[in-house]
């Protein structure tokens, strides 16, 4: 986990995507390791770079999927930045200039679509049904 503080936004996204392909559903003894770290390794979807921020996204959708056992404690901290991936930014839309045609490219739609999903499954798996 000491790789996710990297100055290097690549490096903290792939540490995360790597954390994020070895959850499984069963029971594991990662799930031990990873227990006390995932409250501060879900909160890179603070990370100032989108990209970091997508691999927690999509972490934290993982996590909601096989493991939400672990996460609904952190839900209330973790909700509200889940929704803040879903506003559109203005400063990441840019227009491209392709000759005669302008192309609008917005940077944030990955991370923003990653963002929905996320919530879709949360809601599937972690929606307490009484």
């Amino acid at each position: 986990m000491v790789r996710t503080t990297s100055p290097a936004a690549f490096t903290t996204a792939t540490v995360v995507i790597a954390v994020k392909y070895s959850i499984v559903e069963q029971l594991e003894k990662i799930d031990e390791i990873i227990y006390p770290e995932i409250a501060s390794f879900l909160m890179l979807i603070k990370d100032q770079d989108r990209h970091v921020r997508r691999a927690a996204v999509l972490a934290l959708s993982t996590f909601a999927h096989n493991k939400p056992n672990l996460i609904k404690g952190l839900l209330p901290e973790l909700l509200p930045l889940l929704h803040d991936q879903t506003i559109v930014k203005q400063e990441l839309i840019r227009t491209v200039d392709l000759g005669p045609f302008k192309h609008i490219v917005d940077d944030a739609l990955e991370l923003r679509k990653a963002a929905f999903e996320c919530a879709d499954t949360l809601l599937d798996s972690c929606l307490d049904r009484d």
